[in-house]
């Protein structure tokens, strides 16, 4: 009888422990379907922060770019300001060589006129 109750537990504890080992196994394949999803989103979190990282890295090629051509627009509207006063510096000139040569004539015109008058 005692070798029946013994075996009994024997059987009893089997069957304990088989289905501690099957919570056991059910805990690790939940365990590592768990780390799979944490690892798949780890793999998720790096690739945005790359993304993020390209993207911040894109906007200050951008800003820089932007930076560069309103330096360049800058530049460019100071020379349009300096051709606009050399051109009109050259207009002036023009004007005054203009008046210059109209009061030569003038004079010459008189001068030849009383050449005339002196001669007739």
């Amino acid at each position: 009888k005692d070798e029946t109750e013994r075996a009994s537990a024997a059987q009893a504890a089997a069957g304990r422990a088989a289905a501690a080992m099957a919570d056991v196994a059910k805990k690790l394949t939940k365990a590592n379907a768990d780390k799979k999803t944490a690892e798949d989103e780890l793999a998720l979190l790096r690739s945005k922060i790359e993304n993020l990282d390209k993207t911040v890295d894109d906007a200050a090629k951008a800003t820089d770019a932007r930076d560069a051509a309103v330096l360049q627009a800058a530049a460019a509207e100071q020379r349009a300001r300096a051709a606009d006063q050399r051109a009109e510096e050259a207009i002036a000139a023009a004007a005054e060589t203009a008046t210059e040569n109209e009061e030569r004539k003038r004079r010459f015109a008189k001068l030849q006129t009383s050449f005339k008058e002196t001669e007739a």
